[in-house]
């Protein structure tokens, strides 16, 4: 933990290591007790946190009664994009504990504390510095309200960022088990969120650097096969729906390209730009240990100026108005995104003129740039919320625990020391910021309104089409409702789905379901309004039953067809 001292001699600084270490530890825990507190007050909220978690436990509730995900038609249930994963597991936990929210928010909830497990793991085993590791921990952890408070929710995400971190944890290190376990792992992440199948190929990049091509190989054969076969048998057993949902209908979704780049650049960055220059710092040193400093400094010098602006400008936009802040953190984000690419391309090719391979370099390497793709990529996607930036907070969590460990044993000295005490505590207290608790936290009041509207969706005849709370048929009685977003994902033209909008129609005009619970705004269409004319309204007051977090849908009326 202490390098000067890890061999056990005498040293005069040993106690102002310790100091340092743990005066930042105290920071860490100091600003994760009010998250703590939060998530024992969320899990057991029993109504939506966000709005498409229902749906996520409708997936459970179907896949527990035997019922199809993908291949239903349009009147009983419209599923969301994702594979089944997620669903499979609270699905399976449900035969031991109620399907409901604290079920579904724990998985998650286990699964993003398991995500920061990982980086201590990786701080103690892989770079022999555990408080750094320790540390990385509290500062993902601390990354919630930065990404959109979806650690504890009925959603894909913290089980996905769990298992994959995880398998990229275990592939770092040399042994066949952990290699084995690591493909496990891998292919368990493509079940939950198959986006995330594209760090095999890093993953599998520096195995061979490292152990070699048919090790390599073995790897991406064992993580691959049975992601390859459990999708044909998902598809074939769902006629070809499951293929069709989490594959055709995204490519005819449209992308919003300044959302993915910078857009997605400047949000990682205002949120870990600390980290981002750090792991720009430790880019450097790598440089200039293979002697390549012109190079590094020509991009290097940029590079950190432009953390530095990306880092500061959100705090000055007392002086600089607006305006000028978004410009300012555009180009800020433009000139460290560029700047980063340039140095990793000038210690890529000394590696290659030197004729060597650098393993970690291209593992760690190879995992933070699809963590960054990745991230782009789907926060462009449309609807992409800041949940998808995820990866891209605990890539660049790990950058920063990995620098700061090799600087440390680089250096020991009470410099660097002193500079990570200082890099660490900033960072820490400037990611903690978003974490706004008493816009997180639920409100108990709402609770005796949603048994209210619960009492009133009981007096409905089945089936109920809750679109903004698609677990409130549950509570009532009733078969779990599709979801507004599940609609609107398939109503695109030319994607793989589109049909079905012209079935839900046809359900809307054969006045399927027995009623609607809707929002007053006009946000569900598909003749709902013309069929369903006489409204019931559930006085909900303007500031309740609000999700804390993404879309604002909440119902508001009860829609009756006509008699």
């Amino acid at each position: 933990m202490w390098p000067m001292a890890r061999r056990g001699e005498r040293t005069p600084h040993r106690s102002l290591y310790r100091l340092l270490d743990v005066s930042v530890l105290g920071l860490a825990m100091l600003l994760l007790v009010p998250l703590l507190h939060l998530w024992s007050l969320r899990i057991f909220h029993p109504l939506d946190l966000e709005w498409m978690e229902g749906g996520m436990l409708g997936h459970a509730w179907r896949i527990k009664h035997g019922l199809p995900l993908y291949d239903a038609p349009a009147s009983e249930f419209v599923p969301y994009l994702y594979p089944p994963g997620y669903a499979a597991v609270v699905a399976a936990l449900s035969m031991f504990f109620p399907l409901d929210y604290p079920l579904a928010r724990t998985v998650s909830l286990a699964s993003s504390f398991a995500a920061a497990g990982a980086i201590v793991w990786c701080g103690a085993r892989q770079l022999r510095d555990p408080m750094m590791g320790i540390l990385g921990g509290f500062l993902f952890l601390l990354c919630y309200g930065g990404s959109g408070a979806f650690y504890d929710l009925a959603r894909v995400d913290g089980l996905a960022i769990g298992l994959l971190s995880w398998a990229i944890v275990l592939g770092a290190e040399r042994n066949e088990k952990a290699r084995v376990a690591a493909a496990v792992f891998l292919c368990a992440a493509f079940l939950v969120k198959h986006s995330y199948a594209l760090f095999g190929l890093p993953m599998m990049l520096g195995m061979w650097a490292r152990d070699g091509f048919r090790k390599a190989l073995r790897f991406g054969v064992l993580a691959a096969a049975p992601a390859f076969f459990l999708t044909l048998w998902l598809n074939h057993v769902t006629h070809g729906g499951f293929i069709a949902y989490v594959v055709g209908v995204p490519l005819a979704h449209p992308m919003i390209r300044h959302q993915a780049f910078p857009g997605s650049f400047g949000e990682l960055a205002r949120l870990l730009g600390i980290a981002w220059a750090v792991a720009i710092a430790m880019i450097l040193m790598r440089g200039m240990k293979l002697g390549v400093y012109r190079g590094v400094v020509i991009v290097g010098i940029p590079a950190l100026c432009g953390a530095i602006g990306v880092a500061l400008m959100p705090h000055l936009a007392w002086p600089v108005g607006v305006g000028l802040l978004d410009d300012s953190i555009r180009m800020g984000t433009l000139v460290l995104f560029g700047a980063t690419v340039g140095a990793s391309i000038v210690v890529s090719l000394s590696y290659l003129a030197a004729r060597k391979v650098s393993w970690r370099w291209v593992y760690g390497g190879g995992i933070g740039l699809c963590a960054l793709l990745i991230s782009a990529l789907m926060r462009g996607h449309q609807g992409g919320y800041t949940n998808v930036l995820i990866p891209g907070h605990w890539a660049l969590v790990v950058a920063m625990t990995t620098a700061s460990a090799r600087l440390r044993h680089a250096w020991p000295g009470w410099p660097s020391f002193a500079a990570c005490a200082v890099a660490w505590s900033a960072q820490l207290t400037w990611v903690a910021e978003p974490n706004d608790i008493a816009r997180l936290s639920p409100r108990a009041e709402d609770v005796a309104i949603g048994r209210r509207i619960v009492e009133q969706v009981r007096r409905c005849k089945a089936p109920v089409l809750s679109p903004f709370a698609a677990w409130l048929p549950v509570q009532a009685g009733f078969a779990p409702s599709s979801h507004l977003i599940s609609l609107w994902d398939i109503d695109h033209p030319g994607g793989a789905r589109e049909r079905m909008i012209d079935e839900f129609r046809a359900a809307v005009r054969d006045h399927h379901w027995g009623c609607i619970v809707d929002d007053e705004r006009p946000l569900l269409d598909y003749g709902v309004r013309t069929e369903y004319p006489n409204t019931v309204p559930l006085n909900v007051p303007d500031d309740a039953l609000v999700p804390t977090t993404g879309w604002r849908g909440r119902p508001r009326v009860i829609r009756l067809a006509p008699k």
